[in-house]
């Protein structure tokens, strides 16, 4: 009867935690996900100041999540792809800037990977080969974090031809 009467307890308790964390989540869930659009957007405008507006498109895909096609007035110029990657240490989530089949940035929305080798791929000497350089020559990766830089690579090329799909598609 004493196991009986414990175990009843423990299911109580824990419905208890479980119903509170729900809730929890439902209340913070906004929060969460208006932080992450305002933190995008200015990620967005950091790397194409020009543009006027930004029009997202969502894409059932894991490796790209997004397409932010670029506008300048009326006129779409580009886009930039939400890529998601697998790191060393982390799910990486980062955006690439494409206009007229050149990059034109690379921000990194997320990422956990090892300090000082893996965070590279946020620094500016990573950030800086995405400028104004050729959608189809190579990207450099990083001495020391393979893994991390070579997933970036790899989720880029990935999204590329799935956003090119999209666009033959979609015939913009």
């Amino acid at each position: 009867m004493k196991i009986f009467k414990l175990t009843l307890f423990l299911t109580i308790v824990c419905a208890i935690c479980a119903g509170v964390l729900y809730e929890t989540n439902v209340l913070t869930a906004p929060s969460i996900a208006a932080y992450k659009e305002a933190k995008t957007n200015k990620m967005l405008k950091e790397m194409v100041p020009n543009a006027t507006s930004f029009k997202t498109v969502e894409v059932d895909n894991t490796t790209l999540s997004a397409i932010h096609e670029i506008y300048v007035g009326d006129k779409q110029e580009g886009a930039v792809l939400e890529i998601n990657s697998i790191g060393f240490q982390s799910e990486l989530s980062y955006l690439v800037a494409v206009i007229d089949n050149k990059f034109q940035g690379f921000q990194v929305i997320s990422q956990a990977e090892t300090a000082g080798y893996g965070t590279q791929i946020t620094e500016d000497k990573f950030k800086d080969q995405f400028i104004n350089k050729d959608i189809n020559s190579e990207i450099d990766t990083i001495s020391g974090s393979t893994i991390t830089s070579g997933s970036v690579k790899k989720g880029i090329t990935q999204a590329l031809k799935i956003y090119e799909n999209e666009v033959k598609e979609n015939g913009k």
